[in-house]
């Protein structure tokens, strides 16, 4: 469903029966029990390409920091799940001492990980960035919207510390939690001032 949305937006061909075909014919192949992550493209013309690996464990612990830059809630792009995915390298890259970013846009709102939805712990309950902070409207994120376990709520940035947990949540590898790590002072910088 989330594709056909996408595809009709972008204004690529979609048929839905053939997209599941191709998915059914390639899981057919996949029957050694090994979990794989597993990749759907769409062309423009319609053509899927689908690609698997083998899902690899993740860290633990799951180090989470801040990327350095913010990113702009009006890019039509943080909304839909595409190929382009070079702001997303770029801000893992300033960070290199992480598993994961979490991302925030020009009004210091949390948005969402480079790989996951972001869930947070505040007062008793677990809260996930509304979608007009600029993220993607995950898969596992609408369906603990829609069962009440969480609900929306906006994160700042001077808020994640204060945050009692934080978890990231995808289709893929489900719910985990994440080790907020901040970022450490640069090796040089001057801290007093001299006579």
């Amino acid at each position: 469903a989330r594709l056909r949305v996408s595809a009709e937006r972008f204004g690529y061909r979609c048929d839905p029966a053939a997209v599941r075909a191709q998915l059914a014919a390639g899981a057919a192949g996949w029957q050694d029990g090994t979990p794989r992550l597993v990749r759907l493209t769409l062309s423009p013309a319609g053509a899927c390409e689908i690609a698997a690996a083998p899902l690899a464990p993740l860290p633990s612990p799951y180090r989470l920091g801040l990327a350095t830059t913010p990113v702009d809630e009006r890019d039509l792009l943080l909304y839909h799940k595409t190929a382009r995915r070079e702001r997303y390298a770029a801000a893992l890259a300033t960070r290199p001492d992480c598993d994961d970013v979490l991302l925030w846009n020009g009004r210091g709102e949390v948005t969402e990980s480079c790989i996951a939805n972001l869930l947070f712990e505040r007062d008793g309950a677990w809260w996930t960035p509304p979608l007009r902070c600029g993220l993607l409207p995950g898969l596992q994120r609408a369906a603990l919207l829609a069962s009440g376990e969480v609900r929306e709520g906006v994160l700042r940035i001077e808020e994640i510390e204060a945050a009692g947990s934080l978890h990231l949540v995808n289709a893929v590898r489900g719910r985990w939690e994440a080790h907020w790590t901040p970022a450490r002072p640069r090796a040089g910088r001057a801290t007093a001032a001299r006579d």
